[in-house]
């Protein structure tokens, strides 16, 4: 059945318009497209907007969560522990660090790392901790930054989906020794590409920069090679449009509550699924607006009406321990938690610009799929 020509709801949408336009069209007859003026505000007001000291802006969230561990400086070998359901590029910065992932399970309520996992699979080989904040909600970083301290582990938060959330132990990305955003368009905010890392510690930050510029520092004498890096620099012209997208943040992120609101109060009392789980406390940023389903719905069946009828929606994050070429670190473990939500996981459409008309075309068009 198809949705007879009616407007698709599309499962996200960047917020972006003619300040965005006009940002990129200053810079470009500046002539200073890269590592320029723009970069620099932009650091600037990612680090005033969530309290860091410093902030590092790079190319894109995957770089980002890279370039945090690596400036831990870990020796090759060292593990890194990780929650079992999250997007694969946690787990491969962890290997291309040189460093070991250790999966551990997750909490199918809030999708984010459980503690007692976590406690658990510290060893005398762990290096750091890296929880991700899944689709917006803050990790209990109280009982991750416990763990931490009581082994003096490293935390580096993946804070990809969660600029501007809170928890009681602090706001996103600023807990951990570094913080790292995304800024790609899926994000809360984005730049079309893009990343940051956020740290109140001078010498990560100094690494990160060394890093991300082909390992260059400088000083009175100029510029000085110091030791093999990368070009995970941000451009001036994607730097621009995250310095606009930053001042609409407290708006945007008002938006997205409040239709989330409504998904909540509408999906509260129906059969088959439950809203996202925010603990007393948190704020949720909303990236994704991810519910439950009960197990015994078949989501792709799910996905496939709700398709048919002009509604997108996805299955959100991965299970670490699925794939290939990490079932045999994880093998003869259970992950039950993750398995519960990658199997179950709905994820709705949700943006700024979205009306709540089309929340309600989204409930009803669920409601029927559920019947």
């Amino acid at each position: 059945m198809s949705d007879g020509g009616a407007k698709r709801v599309p499962l996200a949408r960047p917020w972006t318009g003619d300040a965005e336009a006009k940002a990129v069209a200053k810079v470009l007859e500046g002539g200073w497209l890269t590592q320029g003026p723009e970069v620099a505000t932009f650091e600037r007001n990612i680090a005033r907007a969530v309290g860091s000291e410093h902030a590092i802006a790079v190319n894109s969230g995957t770089a980002a969560i890279h370039m945090g561990l690596a400036a831990l400086g870990l020796p090759p070998g060292r593990e890194v522990v990780v929650p079992a359901f999250t997007f694969p590029a946690t787990a491969n910065a962890v290997m291309l660090c040189e460093l070991v992932p250790v999966v551990v399970d997750v909490d199918p309520r809030t999708y984010n790392m459980d503690p007692e996992a976590l406690a658990g699979a510290v060893t005398g080989r762990t290096g750091a901790i890296m929880p991700v904040h899944q689709f917006g909600l803050m990790a209990d970083m109280e009982a991750i930054t416990a763990v931490a301290q009581a082994h003096d582990l490293a935390v580096v938060e993946d804070a990809a989906c969660a600029i501007g959330a809170r928890s009681p132990a602090g706001m996103a990305g600023t807990i951990g020794r570094a913080g790292c955003y995304s800024f790609h368009p899926r994000k809360v905010i984005t730049c079309g590409e893009g990343g940051a890392v956020v740290t109140d510690s001078r010498p990560v930050e100094a690494a990160v920069r060394r890093l991300i510029n082909h390992g260059i520092v400088t000083g009175d004498g100029g510029a000085t090679f110091t030791g093999p890096g990368y070009n995970l620099r941000l451009p001036d012209i994607l730097a621009t449009i995250g310095v606009v997208q930053l001042e609409r943040l407290g708006e945007n992120l008002e938006r997205r509550g409040r239709l989330a609101a409504r998904y909540d109060a509408q999906l509260a009392d129906m059969d088959g699924i439950s809203p996202p789980l925010v603990p007393a406390g948190y704020t949720h940023t909303y990236q994704t607006y991810a519910a439950l389903l009960d197990t015994d719905v078949d989501r792709a069946t799910v996905m496939r009406f709700l398709f048919d009828r002009g509604v997108e929606s996805s299955i959100g994050a991965h299970p670490l321990h699925r794939l290939p070429y990490l079932q045999d670190a994880c093998a003869g473990r259970t992950f039950e938690g993750a398995d519960r939500a990658a199997d179950s996981a709905l994820c709705l459409p949700l943006h700024p610009e979205m009306t709540e008309d089309e929340v309600d075309r989204v409930i009803e068009t669920l409601e029927q799929a559920l019947l």
